[in-house]
């Protein structure tokens, strides 16, 4: 559960950043927003499925360390 709080945690600080960037360079509030949403028109398939493996991978890391510890914790 920690990493998936730490994960949106990113997520929305990323965004806060991109919307913050395009505020200081002067756009309105709705052309930033805008410009936040063009973006997740513009990844295509293979985009999206690295993105779903990069979750997966931070995933299963935490899974084996959980078994790694609680297997270390039995011996």
């Amino acid at each position: 559960m920690k990493v998936f709080s730490v994960v949106i945690l990113v997520f929305f600080l990323t965004i806060l950043t991109n919307v913050a960037i395009d505020l200081i360079g002067g756009d309105t509030l709705f052309e930033a927003l805008t410009t936040l949403l063009k973006t997740f028109n513009i990844i295509r398939a293979g985009e999206y499925v690295m993105l779903l493996f990069l979750v997966f991978i931070i995933i299963g890391n935490q899974i084996f360390e959980y078994l790694k510890n609680k297997n270390q914790q039995k011996t």
